[in-house]
């Protein structure tokens, strides 16, 4: 069982250094540079599922609930 840091975010801190090249650090590592380099680039994750609604309608929506009750 391990119980250090998973492998993907030890290079990520290395790779974050600079100090050495992503492909010979993720060789190392035997991970995928292709996870690395989306991980190291700060894209935000794709959300899944519908957007929230306007914050305006949905506090219509609750008042006119209450007034019919």
């Amino acid at each position: 069982m391990a119980t250090g840091p998973k492998k993907a975010v030890v290079a990520l801190a290395v790779v974050a250094q600079g100090r050495f090249a992503m492909s010979a650090v993720c060789s190392t590592l035997q991970v995928a540079r292709s996870n690395i380099a989306e991980q190291a680039a700060g894209r935000p994750v794709k959300r899944r599922g519908r957007p929230p609604d306007p914050e305006e309608e949905l506090v219509a929506a609750i008042k006119t609930i209450i007034g019919i009750r």
